[in-house]
C-alpha cells in the first residue's frame, strides 16, 4: 500500500516591493481577508469580488495574462490553510476575465 502525498505548492518569488504586482498582491490579500468575513451571496462579498476582478484586470494590463496564475500562486502561498477557499473566491471573481484559465 502506497502513501498518498500531496504535491507541494509551487515556489514563487515575491515581486519588487513597490511594483504594480506587489500592490496587486497586497490588494488581493486584503480583499480576500475582508471577503472571508461574509457569506458569498452577501452584498459586501459581491463588492469585494468585483474589486478583485478590477485588480486582476489592472494586473493583466501591466503584466500580461500569465500574471493571474502568478498572483494565484502567491495568494495560495501566503496562507496555505486558506489556499483552497481563497482560490475558490478568486475563481468566482475572475470568471470570464481574459487570461484566466477557467
Amino acid at each position: 500500500m502506497t502513501a498518498t502525498s500531496r504535491v507541494p505548492e509551487p515556489v514563487t518569488f515575491a515581486p519588487p516591493p513597490a511594483s504594480p504586482l506587489a500592490q496587486a498582491e497586497a490588494s488581493l490579500l486584503a480583499l480576500l481577508t475582508a471577503s472571508e468575513l461574509h457569506e458569498p451571496s452577501a452584498p459586501a462579498a459581491k463588492a469585494y469580488r468585483a474589486s478583485m476582478s478590477t485588480r486582476a484586470q489592472d494586473a493583466v494590463a501591466t503584466g500580461g495574462p500569465d500574471v493571474l496564475d502568478y498572483l494565484l500562486a502567491r495568494v495560495r502561498a501566503a496562507d496555505p490553510a486558506k489556499a483552497d477557499v481563497r482560490e475558490a473566491i478568486l475563481e468566482t471573481a475572475w470568471s470570464g476575465l481574459e487570461g484566466w484559465r477557467r
